[in-house]
């Protein structure tokens, strides 16, 4: 076996409000420029979208889009979302975000 070295930096957020401090979160770490993954347009019309993009701008970091992610995504998905970090260069992966119902 040849030897590698596997390092994967992971931080889960969860509570009220977390959507208010991601982009400092990210700022935090370095990033400039995220690629923003997501599921279905609802994260758009129920305004999640418009908050968690904000705030990254208001922490100067761009972010390129991605939707259509579910639990499980084919292969031509994950792809696409390799293709997109690689040409626009991205530093983070912001994925699967939400507001859950109470």
């Amino acid at each position: 076996m040849k030897e590698f070295t596997f390092y994967n930096p992971t931080r889960i957020e969860f509570g009220s409000g977390k959507e208010n401090t991601i982009g400092a979160h990210i700022a935090s770490a370095g990033a400039r420029k995220v690629l923003l993954c997501y599921g279905s347009e609802r994260i758009k019309r129920e305004g999640l979208f418009a908050t968690v993009s904000q705030n990254l701008a208001d922490n100067g970091i761009e972010y390129i889009e991605l939707g259509g992610i579910v639990s499980n995504p084919v292969i031509s998905k994950v792809r696409e979302g390799v293709e997109l970090a690689k040409h626009h260069n991205v530093d983070a992966i912001l994925e699967r975000w939400r507001r859950l119902r109470t």
